[in-house]
């Protein structure tokens, strides 16, 4: 092996362009997956009240059958807003607020910005103080409503979520996995192809059955994916975000190449500022998910072989516990 002093400096140069790449919270997260593994406890599966693995909520006190409508009648935004008010109103788990105080709970969200997220499909939602749990619903409507949607198109699929105040990390999950499986394309023919409220119903329940259950697999590994599109960032945020305890973790930084021409030796290297800023995200996935994510942000950033714009690693994790909200 070479061992002269510029070999050396290479290969010292490489090594921190690794290191300023993946950053020291990285390092952190190897070093006590890796490191403090063997005295550390075996963590534990939390279970739902409905007494399926890996789900944080009760699916069935949330999702009423009298909230999915298979072929819903609405002139307009507000109409349907008024609509999952009043149903709203009536589910236990929004005992003691009224129809109007969740209209205009509903309204205000949607002043902030539409709930529409393209191709056909909205999802209103919002908080509410003194909610006891969440309500949600699903409305396919028989004729498309203008709902400032970001790509133009008119609505005609309505999922709505209505929340407690507290809970973000589950709202977060739930708005998430909700995105996830209606941007599926199997998932508006099947609906269509559903004849009453009860068939709509059980469709539904059982995607987002599929999607907010995680098996009872504790092997994990560690996700780092490293993007320099703010667009595509964004979208591989929401997917993982879609994925029951994989806490991700983002950090704004800088490519290891362009850290190195901060250095007077090789300023004069590298001049694209463009290209310097890079979205970090850390996450934590099931192992037998691992190769379905790595598709998935295939999906969004193009294939990752020769890929200059986008990075994924991944390590198996020996332990792994706790959450962040």
């Amino acid at each position: 092996m070479d061992h002269t002093p510029d070999t050396l400096r290479g290969a010292t140069l490489l090594m921190l362009a690794q290191v300023l790449f993946f950053s020291g919270v990285g390092l952190l997260f190897w070093a006590v997956a890796h490191l403090l593994a063997p005295v550390l406890p075996h963590p534990t599966t939390r279970t739902a009240a409905g007494g399926q693995e890996g789900i944080p909520m009760d699916l069935d006190a949330m999702l009423s059958s009298s909230c999915v409508h298979h072929a819903h009648n609405a002139g307009d935004r507000a109409q349907v807003l008024e609509q999952i008010a009043a149903l709203a109103a009536s589910h236990p788990n929004l005992a003691g607020l009224d129809e109007a105080h969740i209209r205009r709970a509903l309204a205000q969200r949607e002043a902030l910005a539409s709930t529409a997220c393209g191709g056909a499909v909205a999802i209103p939602h919002c908080r509410l103080p003194g909610a006891n749990g969440f309500v949600l619903g699903l409305f396919r409507l028989t004729t498309p409503i203008d709902w400032s949607a970001p790509d133009g198109q008119p609505v005609d699929l309505v999922v709505f979520v209505l929340g407690p105040d507290e809970g973000t990390r589950d709202y977060i999950q739930l708005l998430s996995s909700l995105a996830h499986i209606l941007r599926k394309n199997d998932l508006r023919p099947a609906l269509a192809a559903t004849t009453t409220d009860a068939d709509a119903h059980a469709l539904f329940r059982e995607r987002l059955l599929v999607q907010l259950a995680s098996a009872h697999d504790d092997a994990r590994c560690l996700f780092h994916i490293a993007v320099r599109d703010e667009d595509a960032h964004q979208r591989v945020l929401e997917c993982l975000a879609a994925i029951p305890g994989s806490n991700p973790l983002v950090i704004d930084t800088t490519s290891g190449t362009a850290a190195l021409t901060r250095m007077p030796l090789f300023a004069d290297l590298w001049q694209d500022s463009s290209k310097r800023s890079v979205h970090l995200t850390l996450a934590t996935i099931p192992r037998r998910r691992a190769n379905e994510l790595v598709r998935t942000i295939e999906a969004v950033v193009g294939p990752l072989a020769g890929n200059a714009e986008a990075c994924v690693a991944v390590q198996d994790l020996s332990y792994c516990a706790g959450a962040l909200d």
